[in-house]
């Protein structure tokens, strides 16, 4: 017996049942696995179907027919309002036909209405999609980067740009910074001096937290000002700088050209 959320159907006239697989348009490598190559598309299932205001045989004696004439809608009434209620909820239903019991199918109607098909019962075209659902599950994953023969986190490098004082306004001294054993000073790692001999005392990694602290203050404070106008500002600087660089008598390469340095007219583009 076809049931569409439960509610028993007295015929299905039809039953269309749609496996669509999509191979990529582009040319693709031969060899044994092209799984990634091909979209397979939802299951889909077209039904026409009949719902009778004077069932007979076994779904007259169903719960759902139990009532028909004792003052209740008729079938079809019961049926055109459970349908429409289903596609305009966006609900998710369970479709049960002939071929399996199928979960998540979103439904849509086509009901052709006329005074013939009203006395008997209701005549429509139910499409039912699956929609594939998945679970979202959120794994930690511990990164190991590894480490030298010294102990230092391979790859892994830590730019200090130093303020005067600290935390205050940039003074254009910089240092790379080195762990050794871990990323951070929570996970057991101790943060080294570019040396790669000296670690930081505790003066220092002090100073080192206020500075990031105003780094990223400042870079929240760009997000929440008006970025195109503070961008522009602060790239007019950089630019007139390299220009009157790039004019002096000491230089004497194109390399101090703003335009190599990767710095644009700010008038022009307003952009980093």
């Amino acid at each position: 017996m076809i049931r569409i959320d439960g509610y028993p159907i007295d015929i299905a006239k039809t039953e269309t049942y749609s496996f669509v697989s999509k191979p990529t348009s582009k040319a693709v490598e031969r060899g044994p696995n092209v799984n990634d190559d091909v979209q397979t598309d939802p299951l889909q299932i077209i039904m026409e179907c009949m719902v009778s205001n004077t069932p007979t045989g076994k779904i007259s004696i169903d719960q759902t027919r139990k009532f028909v004439g004792a003052g209740q809608p008729i079938p079809g009434e019961t049926v055109f309002s459970l349908l429409r209620d289903i596609r305009d909820r966006k609900k998710l239903v369970t479709v049960e036909t002939s071929k399996g019991t199928f979960d998540n199918m979103v439904l849509s109607l086509s009901i052709p209405v006329s005074a013939a098909d009203g006395r008997g019962g209701l005549h429509f075209t139910v499409t039912c999609q699956q929609m594939n659902l998945v679970d979202n599950k959120t794994v930690q994953v511990a990164f190991n980067l590894g480490v030298n023969s010294s102990g230092f986190i391979k790859g892994l490098v830590t730019i200090w740009r130093k303020r005067n004082p600290p935390g205050g306004v940039l003074n254009g001294l910089s240092e790379a910074l080195f762990w050794k054993t871990a990323p951070s000073i929570a996970k057991g790692g101790t943060l080294f001096h570019a040396d790669q001999k000296t670690p930081l005392s505790p003066a220092a990694l002090q100073n080192y937290a206020l500075d990031q602290q105003a780094e990223q203050a400042e870079h929240q404070q760009d997000l929440d000002s008006d970025f195109p106008s503070a961008v522009r500002a602060k790239n007019r600087d950089r630019y007139e700088r390299a220009q009157r660089t790039a004019a002096s008598p000491m230089a004497s390469g194109s390399h101090l050209d703003p335009a190599v340095l990767g710095l644009r007219d700010p008038s022009v583009f307003g952009t980093k």
